[in-house]
């Protein structure tokens, strides 16, 4: 069960090129797990039962591709 209704979760990549880093943020448990193997994470809520919820994190442009599917 997630903690957040399907319109409050949410997935944010931010990319900063002074810095050159993303930061990214995220209620969606799928992109939580990704986020939490992937990236420097600055920040985690948890449940009462200590699931992670939300998540806050930073990667190097290199971590992130952008694409478009045809």
């Amino acid at each position: 069960m997630n903690y957040y209704s399907m319109e409050e979760r949410e997935t944010l990549y931010r990319y900063d090129p002074i810095d050159k880093r993303w930061y990214i943020s995220s209620s969606h448990i799928p992109d939580i797990k990704k986020i939490l193997e992937r990236a420097q994470v600055v920040r985690q809520d948890r449940d009462e039962s200590g699931r992670v919820i939300y998540v806050e994190a930073e990667a190097e442009p290199g971590q992130v591709r952008i694409y478009h599917d045809k």
